[in-house]
Order: C-alpha cells, then structure tokens, then sequence
C-alpha cells in the first residue's frame, strides 16, 4: 500500500485497481489509499479518486435476481462443493470443489 499512496501522492498520476471481487473486498483492502481510484466487479460499480461509488449503468434492472438465486440454490444444495457467489450486478455458481463430472452434470 506504501507504493499506492506514494503514487497517488503525484498530482500527475491517476492511479486505478480494477478487480473482479466485490466493493467490499476491494474497499476493505483499498480504501484507505487517498486519491486511489476503484473500479469493482469487472467495472460495473467504480469511483474516482476516492469519490462517490458510481454505477457504470444507473438503473439497472436487478428483477431477475430473486428467481436466479432460487434456482441456483436448489443446485447448490444438490452438489457438494459447490457455492453461490452474490454481487452487486452479478452472480455465479461455482463447482470448481465438487466432483468434476456431477458439476458439470448440474451446471
């Protein structure tokens, strides 16, 4: 982190992590860098320079995500190993630990 902030120090540099993990794992190891930028769930959510977090879409419609998670939870309790992984504008369903051929099976 000590070269993070060094970077961010410079006014003539604009520093940005991106990352696939959620804004909570991303702000919980990040955040306390001033003037860092976050971009969060391949760039779905972000902020700038330690400003507000932003939707790349505002307004998303998230409808869908109740039915999805009702059915992913139905193979998730079916598979051993196998787990639901919730962020904002995304899920997924992981067997990577469950028996490679039932996983495949049930994706």
């Amino acid at each position: 982190l000590t070269t993070l902030r060094q970077l961010c120090a410079d006014p003539h540099t604009h520093v940005m992590v991106i990352s696939g993990l959620g804004r909570d794992t991303v702000d919980a190891a990040f955040g306390s860098v001033p003037g860092l930028s976050l971009a969060v769930e391949h760039g779905f959510h972000y902020r700038i320079k330690s400003g507000p977090w932003q939707q790349l879409l505002p307004g998303v419609n998230t409808s869908w995500r109740e039915a999805a998670e009702a059915v992913m939870a139905v193979y998730t309790t079916r598979t051993l190993g196998a787990y639901m992984q919730k962020k904002g504008s995304s899920m997924s369903w992981n067997f990577s630990s469950a028996d490679p051929e039932f996983g495949a099976l049930q994706a």
